[in-house]
């Protein structure tokens, strides 16, 4: 049912040129407890949600590289602050006044509203056209920034200073590990590409080199989750570190088709449809409704002014790519999606802040599709 209606809701919403991802979560409230009530127990679907979730941000990890995002780590830096940290803070401050969910509740909802997701963000540079440009690689670093530093100030509401703190330096530590194996192996492609032929041909068969690349995922996805780090980072960088240069240009095509494939399918309209499911518009009352509203388009107008002017500095004469970056970088999705699970499982914030998060998202992502009408390529896929 959940699945169904998902699919359904949005792919009308692609048709009539909006972000799919606003039909599915939308789809998720209509037939669950806030209206028709047909799912009633999401928890029974939670892990499904969660596996769906790493094959999503699985996928994303492909179309990236990290030489290019090393490249831009600086400019990342930029549009972190600009699209993240200046309207988190103002976010914050009116949260505090509006709402009584206490400081963790406030800072929660602050933190999803504000967030960029990786998950639309990397949809819209690929869907845009910008994917190889430098306006795309930008994108794609402060996004990645902007979200791990977004997980290690979850981590900081959540644990105590020491745990913070400890988290920090793991963090620290493994992107370094993480850019000297990435180094080594662009330091020897071709010995790389003749480890991965000579598995090839002895294991005759595609099947376990599928399983080796989601296996490796699945296992520095847990090595985040004990670090104190939510799991989707690890399987973002457990892509990342996969490109067609060292694993061949077959085999990398054929792994990224599957995984996008079953993406499309199933595991994208499910975890939206779940997360949709878990909103409990009752609770919110009419008021918070609108003001969250309100709070999501000011953010992402804070976003897009901040970033447009910041990047005047980078790009002086071309509008249309301060333009792309500024709307782009203001898109919501999973991430936010993700704070709100996440808080809510550990008792931080009430389904009510939940489903305000929710709304958040579903206003975000119709506001960006919205800017990016007329713009070069489709934006309508997720």
């Amino acid at each position: 049912m959940l699945l169904a209606a998902s699919v359904i809701a949005g792919e009308i919403f692609r048709q009539l040129g909006f972000s799919s991802v606003a039909g599915e979560l939308i789809s998720g409230i209509i037939v669950g407890p806030s209206l028709l009530g047909f799912v009633s127990s999401s928890q029974e679907l939670s892990p499904l949600a969660f596996v769906s979730l790493f094959f999503i941000i699985y996928q994303l990890g492909f179309n990236a590289r990290t030489e290019k995002l090393k490249k831009h780590v600086r400019r990342g830096v930029a549009i972190t602050l600009t699209s993240f940290a200046f309207p988190f803070m103002v976010i914050l401050v009116i949260t505090g006044i509006a709402f009584d969910f206490g400081t963790v509740g406030d800072f929660i909802l602050a933190l999803a509203v504000a967030v960029p997701s990786i998950s639309v963000v990397s949809v819209l540079v690929r869907d845009t056209g910008v994917e190889e440009k430098e306006s795309g690689q930008m994108i794609l670093a402060g996004v990645v920034i902007t979200d791990i530093v977004y997980f290690i100030l979850l981590s900081a509401v959540t644990k105590n200073i020491t745990d913070t703190l400890r988290i920090i330096i793991f963090t620290a530590l493994f992107i370094v590990a993480f850019l000297a194996l990435d180094y080594v192996i662009n330091l020897n492609l071709i010995r790389t590409r003749k480890f991965f032929k000579k598995a090839a041909k002895l294991v005759k068969g595609e099947e376990i080199a599928y399983a080796t690349l989601i296996v490796s995922g699945l296992v520095l996805s847990e090595l985040f989750q004990v670090i104190g780090l939510v799991y989707v980072l690890g399987a973002f960088f457990a892509a990342l570190i996969v490109h067609e240069e060292a694993i061949g240009v077959k085999l990398f095509q054929k792994v990224s088709k599957t995984v996008s494939s079953m993406n499309k399918a199933f595991f994208a309209p499910f975890f939206f449809g779940y997360a949709g499911s878990e909103v409990f518009i009752n609770g919110t009352g009419f008021g918070g409704l609108i003001l969250i509203m309100l709070l999501a388009l000011l953010a992402a107008g804070i976003s897009i002014a901040l970033t447009f002017y910041a990047m005047k500095y980078y790009f002086p004469s071309d509008r249309s790519s301060r333009k792309s970056i500024s709307y782009i970088m203001a898109g919501k999705g999973s991430v936010g999606i993700i704070i709100g699970n996440v808080a809510l499982d550990a008792g931080l914030i009430t389904s009510g802040v939940n489903s305000l998060i929710i709304v958040a998202t579903i206003v975000g992502s119709l506001l960006v599709t919205l800017l990016l009408r007329g713009r070069p390529g489709n934006v309508e896929e997720y």
